[in-house]
């Protein structure tokens, strides 16, 4: 639990966050899809207890195709209010394929882990490890500058996600 905090206390650091009130829509929505992304790892640990947890492939598939569908509906709804200028022709839905195919791997891979490890190790570890590895990846691909607050913000992070793994 200690190093629940620390690995929170570590984003901070290392994303530079601050709590200012012109930013409370930000607020808003970091909040609202931390909320989101627990509920998905409560459904996923509720399978994964449940006498289905067999049938992973069938949820998941189920879960993807209401994905699409909600998707594909939204889609409609602002291209009839504003032109997107995607096309189904284009080299976009070849891109959004391969996102989708990899992103199904990592679901399978998340929803089988998440009924054979425990939930204190594994959410932290693939949460928060996501996380800096994307903050990781900006510096290194994208040449982003970072401060010295946020280099040990990184390493506090990647330690406490090590000690959650012990």
């Amino acid at each position: 639990i200690v190093f629940l905090v620390v690995l929170v206390l570590s984003l901070f650091w290392a994303f530079n966050i601050k709590i200012e009130k012109n930013n409370i829509k930000w607020w808003f929505f970091s909040v609202l899809t931390m909320l989101t992304v627990g509920f998905f790892g409560v459904i996923q640990s509720l399978h994964q207890m449940s006498d289905v947890k067999s049938e992973l492939m069938a949820f998941l598939k189920i879960a993807f195709l209401l994905t699409t569908l909600f998707y594909f509906v939204m889609w409609n709804y602002y291209e009839r209010k504003e032109r997107s200028g995607f096309s189904i022709k284009s080299f976009a839905l070849v891109q959004s394929s391969l996102s989708g195919a990899f992103m199904s791997g990592v679901h399978i891979i998340n929803l089988y882990l998440s009924g054979a490890m425990p939930k204190i190790v594994f959410f932290p570890i693939s949460n928060g490890g996501l996380i800096l590895l994307n903050l990781i990846l900006s510096v290194v691909l994208f040449r982003e500058k970072i401060t010295k607050k946020q280099w040990i913000g990184m390493i506090v992070g990647i330690v406490s996600l090590c000690f959650i793994g012990i």
